[in-house]
This record gives structure tokens, sequence and C-alpha cells, in this order.
């Protein structure tokens, strides 16, 4: 009975350690900034905002940083991803980024802001 139970126990100690894969801990350090939050991810890509005020765009695949800062600058965080499309905010005003423009996101009835914080498809 004993050498069943030791036998069991062993099986299952080694299917566990050769099931559970190992993690990595990736450290987000955006050019030019020593730290950044990340706020939204979809897949490999990362949005967040770095140190110095800005939104970024990590892309896990290729392990490049692209600066996401609407034209005019100002404080800018990326919150959102899904697939090419990025949403934060800039300033008092929410943004939606397709990779190649910058579309402003402002409540039609003139509050005192709008932020983006999320996007599904």
């Amino acid at each position: 009975m004993r050498r069943t139970i030791l036998a069991v126990v062993f099986v299952i100690a080694v299917l566990v350690h050769h099931a559970v894969p190992a993690a990595t801990i990736q450290f987000l350090t955006p050019a030019g900034s020593p730290l950044g939050v990340a706020y939204g991810v979809d897949g490999l890509n990362v949005v967040g905002q770095d140190v110095l005020q800005r939104g970024f765009l990590y892309n896990g695949t290729t392990k490049t940083y692209t600066v996401i800062q609407p034209p005019g600058g100002g404080t800018t965080a990326a919150h959102g991803i899904s697939g090419n499309l990025i949403v934060g905010s800039w300033g008092k005003l929410g943004f939606l980024y397709d990779g190649l423009s910058y579309t402003t996101l402002s409540h039609p009835l003139g509050v005192n802001g709008t932020l983006a914080y999320g996007i599904s498809g």
C-alpha cells in the first residue's frame, strides 16, 4: 500500500512540474522613460502610460514601443486596445487611434471631460 501511494504522489508531482510553464515577468520601460504602467492588453500588445505622461503601445511580438500621442501633445494615456484600435484620454478628451489617425471623442453635451477606458471589436 505504501509503495502505491508513493508512486501516485511521484507521478502527480512529475505531471504538475511538466504541465505548468515557467512565467516571465516583463517590466515596461518605454523609450526615454524608466517606467510604464499597463492599462490594456490584447494578445501580446499592451497599452499604457509612461512616467513622462505619454501613452504607449508595446508590441510583445517585436518587443518594440510606439508613443501614442495625439497632435498637440499634452498628458496622454492609452487605456484600451482591440486589434489595431486604441482608445485613451488626452487632456480632457478621449481619443480613438487606428494606427494612422486620431479621432477625438467628446461628449455631445459639452460636459467637463470625456475619457475612453476600453474598447472591444
